[in-house]
C-alpha cells in the first residue's frame, strides 16, 4: 500500500531493524491490494499527489483511507510514519469530497 521507498524517506530509515522486517512483511488488509501490472506501474513508489487509483471515486476513498492506516499503525508503534505535504492535502481533498472527516 505505502511503497518502501517512500516510507524510507519519510521517516523510515530512523526504524529499528525487527519493525522494518514486520513493515516489508505485513499481511494485515488493507496493506497490500491486488492490481493489474499496468496500475502497478503507474503506482510505482508514488504518493497520492503524484498518483491515484484509476478505478473511480469511491476506490480513491478507500485507497486513501487504507493509507492513512497504515501510516498510523507504524505511528502507534513509536516511529516516525511521516507524510509529505502534498500528499497530506491531496488525501484531506478526497476526504472533504467523501464527506468524510
Amino acid at each position: 500500500m505505502v511503497p518502501v521507498s517512500y516510507i524510507d524517506s519519510n521517516g523510515g530509515e530512523t526504524w529499528p531493524s525487527s519493525l522494518e522486517d514486520s513493515y516489508y512483511n505485513d499481511m494485515d488488509p488493507g496493506y497490500l491490494i491486488a492490481v493489474s501490472s499496468d496500475e502497478n506501474s503507474l503506482k510505482s513508489d508514488y504518493g497520492h499527489s503524484d498518483y491515484l487509483p484509476t478505478a473511480g471515486t469511491k476506490y480513491r476513498l478507500a485507497y486513501a483511507q487504507d493509507w492513512v492506516s497504515v501510516l498510523k499503525r507504524y505511528a502507534s508503534q513509536g516511529v516516525n510514519a511521516a507524510i509529505e505535504q502534498s500528499d497530506y492535502d491531496t488525501i484531506m481533498n478526497i476526504f472533504d469530497q467523501n464527506g468524510v472527516s
